[in-house]
């Protein structure tokens, strides 16, 4: 029996992050774009925003575990280091 959990869906380009929270119903709840800053790596920029992104979701959703949702792509770079963000602001994956 498979456990039901609200999804953080991440979607990457090469100069921007995607991210949206999505209920069990499938409604989304938050989303947020982020544009990569041009003097920083996309690796650095990636954990600041999801450091911000979780407290945003520590405020209006809590802190309840979370299914994280990467569509095929790799854990690595960016996206790995998103993860690592939600961790430190206290989300749990």
């Amino acid at each position: 029996m498979k456990i039901k959990r609200n999804r953080i869906i991440i979607d990457k380009t090469a100069n921007s992050v995607f991210v949206q929270v999505v209920d069990i119903s499938g409604k989304t709840v938050l989303g947020k774009k982020y544009k990569f800053e041009l003097g920083k790596k996309p690796v650095e920029s990636a954990k600041e925003f999801g450091v911000n992104f979780g407290g945003l979701m520590i405020k209006s959703i809590g802190k309840s575990p979370y299914y994280y949702d990467r569509k095929n792509k790799v854990y690595h770079g960016s996206i790995k280091t998103f993860a690592e963000g939600l961790r430190e602001a206290g989300i749990e994956i």
